[in-house]
């Protein structure tokens, strides 16, 4: 795989990293997304709800939909779902009584903690054959690679407002 051919189409898209990494990435959520369902029988975003606020302790959702890049719509139905299955449960914050604060029922509690323990055989499955070092060199490139996206996502939104301001002016 050459990806730094020079040409304006330097690889083919199935070899592009990002593409890979998508692709990796919806392998290991689908394999996940099975374990719920036979597991838990719930949903990858009722898991991952469960997950978060497992892992952050109260949320909002707002805060789940930042997090996880789900769709609010798709938040709040899981939500519900989560709710109606008594696995999580809904309080009104007192300092502002148009938030709900989520928190997880004893048997959300328990779901979570199961989904931790075969979440992390996954993750051994996942990285068999890797040592040590293969895994800290992944980390690092992982690493760098997650910066350069985010200092081009900078840039992008640079770019963007650029020409926001410019289209005002030249409307002026």
């Amino acid at each position: 795989m050459n990806i730094r051919s020079g040409s304006p189409y330097p690889f083919k898209f199935r070899e592009n990293l990002t593409h890979r990494m998508i692709e990796l990435s919806a392998i290991h959520t689908k394999s996940a997304t099975l374990a719920y369902r036979r597991e838990f029988d719930i949903g990858r975003p009722e898991a991952l709800i469960i997950n978060m606020v497992g892992h952050y302790g109260m949320l909002m959702a707002a805060d789940i939909a930042n997090i996880s890049s789900f769709d609010k719509a798709l938040v709040a139905r899981a939500i519900q779902k989560l709710i109606d299955k008594r696995l999580l449960k809904s309080d009104v914050d007192d300092s502002d009584r148009r938030k709900h604060n989520l928190l997880l029922t004893g048997a959300g509690l328990k779901i979570f903690e199961q989904n931790q323990c075969s979440g992390r055989q996954r993750y051994e499955a996942w990285i068999d054959g890797l040592s040590d070092a293969d895994l800290s060199a992944l980390d690092k490139l992982i690493t760098k690679l997650t910066d350069n996206a985010e200092e081009e996502y900078r840039r992008e939104v640079e770019r963007g407002e650029k020409r926001i301001a410019t289209k005002k002016a030249q409307a002026k």
